[in-house]
């Protein structure tokens, strides 16, 4: 058990009333009350802390001031370091993102003036309605996870969140493992969390009583993980923390399918998905067991808490036919698990090829043209096909757009007539001549009329 400190605890001159208190450790405040502030005991706080069993933690308040504030905002159009797109509004992310990335570093430079190693230290992140929290959940979140992103990029190994379930619902509209996503979504366009707060871990505010702590760290947190601290009143006039124990790290892996037939020359794709238990984390998919000729990638190499990742297989012309059993691995922090995918290589079907024109046919003056497209699918393994025509005699000029194509697809015909075009109707036949030798034919009829009511009967060509 510990305690937590602050300002509310210093005397003047710069001492405090903690002197004396046990405990086992000590967890101080670095800011008074608000960012940009000092705590004016934080040295005398932290030397009485450093004197317990265990290494002290920091923590530094936080607040989302948009769309203004006398000590940062930053301005529309900067990257400082998250996009601000408009710093007029209360609900831009990348706005938020950048004051708490600057509030943490201005904490954090306030640490290190009165504590050595400060960001060797594990830290926290006062999360309280008590607080500015102008912008909407988004926004407030972001602003959390500036915070968050700055003080590990300087190497503090840990940042976790102190908040009550409530102040945490009404300041971030519910962020949590089950709704991040969608807040990673709605960050996209301006940053990307490079520390999502979904790994931070959780300090439960105000549980009240020993027993109603205890009961608080066996409860998932509003985070979603479990807590790693809940707060109560020890009797002694000073915030008690009491660590809870941790929950064994486990997570389930699943492959849906777990199995299929993959022609020769063909992929598929297969969800991997992760379910996480207890504590979040960082698991890392491989595979393993692909015969010759056969490739495994995953869309996303790791998944963090519960999540998935798509696994393309790939069967290509060096492998043989049969069945084979690919092991998926998940390897995470404290577990790891594996799933069999039983993959069936087919032979790749016959190679063949088909052209088809729309509309078949047309009519136009003669000085006009017209447009067709053309259409080439293939069964079997994909091959290059090149595209050519030839027209009925003293017929219109023809192009094709593109000539050529690397696999299925589709081009444009063109059939251009002059005015010394003789009206008629005209046939043009188009072949596809793939890569493998296979050809396809398609025929369209053009109608060429007169310029004049007057004009002499067409001549067939």
């Amino acid at each position: 058990m510990g305690h937590d400190v602050s300002y509310p605890q210093c005397t003047s001159g710069g001492g405090t009333t903690v002197t004396g208190q046990g405990g086992q450790f000590g967890v101080v405040g670095v800011t008074d009350g608000l960012p940009w502030s000092a705590n004016p005991c934080l040295t005398a706080e932290y030397s009485w802390a450093s004197g317990l069993a265990y290494a002290p933690g920091l923590y530094a308040n936080t607040a989302n001031p948009a769309p203004h504030s006398s000590f940062y905002w930053p301005t529309s159009g900067a990257s400082d370091p998250a996009l601000c797109q408009n710093s007029a509004s209360t609900t831009d992310p990348g706005c938020a993102y950048d004051y708490g990335w600057h509030a943490a570093k201005n904490a954090l430079s306030t640490a290190a003036a009165s504590v050595s190693g400060a960001s060797s230290l594990a830290w926290w992140l006062d999360v309280e309605i008590a607080n500015s929290w102008n912008g909407n959940g988004t926004s407030n979140a972001a602003d959390l996870q500036g915070a968050v992103d700055y003080l590990r990029s300087q190497g503090v190994p840990s940042v976790g969140v102190y908040s009550s379930p409530s102040d945490w619902q009404t300041i971030t509209g519910g962020y949590n493992g089950g709704t991040a996503s969608s807040y990673a979504s709605a960050w996209a366009p301006e940053f990307t969390a490079q520390y999502p707060l979904t790994g931070s871990p959780v300090w439960v505010a105000g549980a009240g009583s020993s027993t109603t702590a205890s009961n608080t760290c066996q409860s998932t947190s509003f985070t979603g993980s479990q807590p790693q601290l809940a707060q109560f009143a020890d009797g002694t006039g000073f915030d008690a923390d009491l660590v809870c124990s941790p929950v064994p790290q486990s997570f389930a892996l699943s492959l849906s399918p777990a199995s299929g037939t993959v022609a020769i020359g063909s992929s598929t794709n297969v969800t991997a998905s992760v379910t996480d238990s207890g504590s979040l984390q960082q698991v890392s998919l491989s595979a393993s067991g692909q015969p010759s000729g056969v490739s495994v990638s995953f869309s996303k190499s790791t998944v963090y808490g519960s999540g998935s990742s798509t696994m393309t297989v790939s069967v290509t012309s060096a492998a043989s036919t049969g069945s084979y059993p690919i092991t998926v691995s998940g390897t995470g922090t404290s577990a790891s698990q594996q799933a069999t995918y039983t993959l069936t290589v087919s032979q790749a079907p016959p190679q063949s090829l088909a052209l088809s024109v729309s509309p078949t046919s047309g009519t136009v003056k003669a000085g006009g043209s017209k447009q067709a497209t053309l259409t080439v699918t293939e069964q079997g393994a994909t091959q290059s096909v090149v595209l050519s025509g030839t027209v009925s005699p003293g017929g219109p000029r023809l192009s094709i757009t593109p000539s050529s194509l690397s696999g299925p697809g589709t081009a444009t015909m063109t059939l251009s007539t002059s005015r010394s075009t003789v009206p008629g109707t005209y046939t043009v036949t188009i072949t596809a001549t793939g890569s493998s030798g296979e050809k396809s034919t398609a025929t369209y009829t053009l109608v060429v009329n007169g310029r004049s009511a007057g004009a002499h009967q067409a001549k067939s060509g």
